[in-house]
């Protein structure tokens, strides 16, 4: 558990930024091997954190929905299909686990906030 920055955007000179986030995860995933990371606790208030904010070297998919994340194959039209490379989540209260995977080895940073 860690003390976990609230998300904010400040204005300068004309530009919008984010606050640096103090808890921030990076997974090496290897090449079509799906990984779980647990959205984190804030040691100060007990609750989970709220938004994810995602960087990575390669392309990625993610579910956040409990299924296990899976590179697709073939057409998915039914609404379950991972998303690719998502910038930015508002987690909620549902999600407590994010489900990620690659088609190749990369690195995939995940940086948290209230």
């Amino acid at each position: 558990m860690a003390d976990i920055r609230k998300f904010e955007v400040q204005h300068f000179n004309g530009t919008f930024a984010r606050r640096p986030s103090n808890y921030r995860d990076a997974r090496v995933l290897a090449a079509n091997t799906a990984e779980v990371i647990t959205v984190p606790t804030d040691s100060t208030t007990g609750l989970k954190a709220q938004y994810v904010v995602f960087s990575a070297t390669a392309d990625f998919y993610v579910q956040t929905d409990g299924t296990t994340a899976a590179v697709p194959a073939a057409d998915i039209t039914n609404g379950t299909s991972p998303e690719l490379n998502p910038t930015v989540y508002l987690l909620g209260s549902a999600v407590t686990e994010i489900d990620i995977i690659s088609p190749e080895a990369c690195i995939v940073t995940l940086s948290f906030y209230m």
